[in-house]
C-alpha cells in the first residue's frame, strides 16, 4: 500500500477578489474575511425586478478572470462557469505541484482527474431552456436557438473531461455526485487509487456554480436557506445556509514518488470513510446520526487510531438546524469528554454553501491548517444552539498539538463522508 500525500492546492473561493492562489486563500480565511455578499441581480432578473426575489445574499465570487488561469479566450467566454471554476482551480493545484511546463501542460501525463460535482451547469441550463421556449411562445422555430454545445457543457462528466483535455492528461477522468459530498466522496476514492497503486498522482475534488434562479428558488421554497442572510454554523441563531460557488481541487500523490521528484508536501491523507444513512428522507440526516457516525468510525480505523488523537475537527457546518445538530452529537458520542478540548471550525461561515464545490476547498483549509499549525475561526458564531456542545473557534487560533485533523460532508439523499488528514513528517 502507498502513503498519500497533498502536494497542490487549488482554491477558487467566494472569501478571495480577483486572482486567487493558495496564499491569497489562506490569508482571507485565517483572517475571517468574508465572501458572502449582496445580491443586486441574476442572470436574467435585473436590479429593477430583484426585490421580490427570495434570495439577497450568496457566496459570489469576484473578479474572477479564466485568463489568469491559462484558460483559452473561447473558454473563459463560452464554458459553463462552473466548469471554469473547476479549470482555474485545476490549473493552481497543478502548477503548485510543479507538475506544468510552461505551455500550461502537465508534464506528467499519466493522472487522473476525479471530479466531485452536484448540480453541473446550472447557468447554462437557465440560460438555453428560456431561449428555446421564447421562440416556441413566439411561433418561430425554436431548435434553432438552442446552442449546440448545450448537451457537451451540461452533462455531468464535462468539468472532468475538460480538465483532462486541456492539461494534455490521459489518465482516467472520473466524475463523482453525491450532492453536497461530491468533492469529499471525489478525494477520498482518489485516495484509495494513489493508495492501492493505480496511479501514482490524482487530481480530485469538486466544483459547483449553482447561484441560478432556478436552484436559489427551490432552496428558498423548502425553507432551508438563511432568511438573515448571516451564515453562521453551530450558532443559536442559525436560521438555515446561504448559498455560494467555487471549486477547490488538490493534487494527490503517493508519498514515494512526490518525494523522489522533489515536491513540497503539505499533508498526508491516511483515512475515508462513508456510509449512507438510514433515513427515507432524502434531505435529512438519520435522527440518531448513525450514518455520519459510523463514516466518522470507519475513517478512524482505516487510519489506525483511536478518536483521542484527533486534534482538529473541520466541521460541514452548515448553519441549518439539523445538520448542526447532528454533527454536534455525533462528536459528543464519538470524542465523549475529549470533545471539549478539540478546536471545531466551519468554512461555510465565511464562503456560504457551494454544494459540490465546498468540500474541496474545506479540505484544502484543512491540509494547510495541518501544514501551517493554526485553525481559522468560524466567524458569526457568537454563542452555542440548544444541544451544540463544541468548542467552536472563533479567533485564528495554534493549537500545541496539530498531528491529525477530521473533515466531515453530507448531502442530499443520506450522504456521507469523512477524511482524515495527518501533518507530514519528513
Amino acid at each position: 500500500m502507498n502513503s498519500v500525500v497533498i502536494t497542490g492546492l487549488g482554491p477558487i473561493s467566494p472569501n478571495v477578489e480577483g486572482t486567487q492562489d493558495i496564499i491569497k486563500f489562506w490569508n482571507s480565511t485565517i483572517y475571517g474575511n468574508s465572501g458572502i455578499r449582496d445580491l443586486e441581480e441574476l442572470m436574467w432578473i435585473k436590479s429593477d425586478k430583484f426585490d421580490s426575489f427570495p434570495v439577497k445574499k450568496a457566496g459570489k465570487i469576484i473578479g474572477f478572470d479564466g485568463n489568469e488561469y491559462g484558460m483559452s479566450a473561447k473558454d473563459a467566454r463560452k464554458a459553463d462557469k462552473c466548469i471554469q471554476f473547476a479549470l482555474a482551480s485545476s490549473y493552481l493545484a497543478l502548477k503548485d505541484a510543479k507538475v506544468l511546463d510552461d505551455s500550461g501542460k502537465s508534464k506528467i501525463a499519466d493522472i487522473s482527474v476525479q471530479m466531485g460535482i452536484g448540480l453541473g451547469g446550472m447557468e447554462t441550463i437557465e440560460t438555453e431552456i428560456p431561449r428555446m421556449v421564447r421562440g416556441f411562445d413566439s411561433g418561430k422555430s425554436t431548435y434553432t436557438r438552442v446552442n449546440p454545445t448545450y448537451v457537451p457543457t451540461v452533462m455531468a462528466n464535462a468539468a472532468a473531461a475538460k480538465v483532462t483535455k486541456n492539461f494534455g492528461l490521459l489518465g482516467e477522468p472520473i466524475t463523482m455526485s453525491s450532492a453536497c459530498a461530491s468533492s469529499m466522496t471525489a478525494i477520498g476514492n482518489a485516495y484509495r487509487s494513489v493508495k492501492h497503486g493505480y496511479y501514482d498522482i490524482v487530481l480530485a475534488g469538486g466544483t459547483e456554480a449553482p447561484l441560478v434562479p432556478s436552484a436559489l428558488a427551490s432552496f428558498a421554497m423548502a425553507g432551508a436557506l438563511s432568511r438573515s442572510g448571516i451564515s453562521r454554523p453551530f450558532d443559536k441563531e442559525r436560521d438555515g445556509f446561504v448559498p455560494g460557488e467555487g471549486s477547490g481541487m488538490l493534487v494527490l500523490e503517493s508519498r514515494k514518488h512526490a518525494e523522489e521528484r522533489g515536491a513540497m508536501i503539505y499533508a498526508e491523507i491516511v483515512g475515508y470513510g462513508a456510509v449512507a444513512d438510514r433515513t427515507p428522507d432524502m434531505t435529512s440526516p438519520d435522527e440518531d446520526g448513525y450514518g455520519l457516525q459510523q463514516t466518522i468510525l470507519k475513517a478512524l480505523k482505516e487510519a489506525g487510531i483511536r478518536p483521542d488523537k484527533i486534534d482538529h475537527i473541520n466541521a460541514h457546518g452548515t448553519s441549518t438546524e439539523l445538520n448542526d445538530l447532528t454533527e454536534s452529537a455525533v462528536f459528543n458520542l464519538i470524542f465523549g469528554e475529549y470533545v471539549k478540548q478539540i478546536p471545531v471550525t466551519a468554512l461555510k461561515s465565511m464562503t456560504g454553501h457551494a454544494m459540490g464545490g465546498i468540500g474541496g476547498l474545506e479540505t484544502i483549509e484543512t491540509a494547510f491548517a495541518l501544514h501551517s499549525g493554526a485553525v481559522p475561526p468560524t466567524i458569526n458564531f457568537q454563542s452555542p444552539g440548544d444541544g451544540i456542545n463544541l468548542r467552536i473557534v472563533t479567533e485564528s487560533y495554534c493549537p500545541e498539538r496539530m498531528r491529525y485533523a477530521l473533515k466531515t460532508a453530507a448531502g442530499f439523499g443520506g450522504q456521507n463522508a469523512a477524511l482524515i488528514l495527518k501533518r507530514y513528517e519528513k
